[in-house]
């Protein structure tokens, strides 16, 4: 209710200021919609810049909450040190996110693929295998740690975020489609 409350928000203050975004291949309009429910339907991907930029924002900001009290907890960490960490890791997701995505998008506006669970399961396999190679090296610099406990990090990492990916990325899309119905509606 928060999400999608914020993101009505945005997306009217981005309607007010004028501002317009790039274009990806297909436009969230009306007609993008085909009325399936989850888990199965279809939705429109994320077209402009302006919606990436809040994907990742929200993607990362609910992620921060959750993992570093958690990991700082579990680890023994001083919060600040570890939060320091998670938020250059954070950063870094947010820019890999958007390439990767934007990369992933355009197959499956090309390909026609829809974002069935296996489709999300691969879709977030790649890219933490992506990411990961830039995490790793950053994660052992900063705890002064070996790679090899750099790895092990970024695997209890990978494994939270894998999960936390899979249901944040479905339930922005439920959000998104409901939007899109409600903005159907109201035309």
């Amino acid at each position: 209710m928060f999400v999608e409350s914020f993101l009505k928000l945005l997306f009217s203050l981005r309607k007010s200021s004028g501002f317009k975004g790039l274009r990806c291949q297909a436009d969230l309009s009306a007609e993008t919609y085909n009325g399936d429910l989850h888990p199965f339907f279809r939705v429109p991907v994320i077209n402009t810049l302006f919606r990436r930029v809040i994907h990742a924002v929200l993607f990362e900001f609910f992620a921060l909450i959750i993992l570093v009290p958690l990991m700082s907890y579990g680890f023994g960490m001083d919060m600040l040190h570890f939060g320091a960490l998670a938020l250059m890791l954070a950063f870094s997701a947010m820019a890999s996110n958007m390439i990767y995505n934007h990369i992933y998008e355009a197959f499956e506006h090309r390909y026609g693929w829809r974002r069935t669970v296996r489709m999300r399961v691969c879709h977030t396999l790649g890219f933490e295998a992506f990411f990961m190679s830039i995490a790793l090296p950053l994660t052992a610099w900063w705890l002064d740690i070996s790679l090899w406990e750099a790895l092990m990090l970024d695997l209890i990492f990978s494994a939270f975020f894998m999960l936390y990916a899979f249901c944040f990325n479905w339930v922005y899309d439920i959000v998104l489609h409901r939007m899109g119905q409600v903005r159907v509606a109201s035309k």
